[in-house]
């Protein structure tokens, strides 16, 4: 079912919708069963958690 959702993601990943989270949603599945995939998706989170952050900031200092 992960890897369903994931080629399926993929496959219509570029129309307007839920295509891009139905890839996640897949590979979170596969995350449960395989720990290279979840350490994966763990960097990954913390990646954009500090993309976020610093483009917060940014964001804030160009307001004021």
């Amino acid at each position: 079912l992960g890897i369903a959702l994931i080629v399926v993601g993929l496959g219509i990943g570029w129309l307007p919708g839920p295509g891009g989270f139905l890839a996640i949603i897949g590979l979170a599945l596969i995350a449960q069963e395989i720990p290279w995939v979840a350490k994966a998706l763990d960097f990954i989170e913390v990646q954009i958690r500090s993309l976020l952050r610093s483009s917060r900031r940014l964001f804030l200092r160009r307001a004021i």
